[in-house]
């Protein structure tokens, strides 16, 4: 019989999450382009909770579990933070500057071709910080913020296992 081995399940429970993250954002970007799932009733429920449980719930744990890490896996958790934080600095930076630049150069276009290209996929972000109440931004940049982390973690894995 094979001895419980918790290093080893840091890695399971984080390739679990990575695969709840992609189907989630798969999910969220299918919705977001009009493609429906149909999971209704207690099989959408499910899905949705199973979903949200391991891309959010699980890697909350995985994050603060030091216990489960092994020396190698501490150090990519360590790389994987400090990478982190470049990208939490530098993203608001680069949709601020993106706003300015856009919008500024789009302002100067007749109201027919500022409007084809305010509604065109490149704003998408602007929108969406200008309309959104400042608890449901905070929730959001909160769960992607943790599923970018397993995302970056897993991609260091990955790079470091080359």
């Amino acid at each position: 019989m094979q001895k419980f081995d918790r290093y080893r399940l840091y890695y399971i429970l984080m390739n679990v999450s990575l695969a709840a993250i992609i189907s989630g954002i798969g999910s969220e970007l299918l919705y977001n382009i009009g493609i429906e799932h149909h999971l209704d009733g207690p099989i959408g429920a499910l899905a949705f909770f199973l979903v949200g449980l391991f891309s959010v719930l699980l890697p909350i744990f995985l994050i603060v579990a030091r216990f489960m890490r092994d020396q190698y896996a501490e150090e990519i958790w360590k790389k994987t933070a400090k990478h982190f934080m470049y990208v939490i600095a530098l993203i608001p930076l680069f949709i601020q500057i993106q706003g300015w630049i856009l919008f500024g150069w789009i302002k100067r276009l007749d109201n027919s071709t500022y409007q084809y290209f305010y509604h065109h996929p490149i704003f998408l972000p602007i929108q969406w910080i200008l309309s959104t109440d400042s608890f449901e931004l905070f929730m959001r940049v909160w769960v992607y913020s943790i599923c970018f982390f397993v995302i970056l973690f897993q991609w260091h894995r990955w790079r470091d296992s080359r």
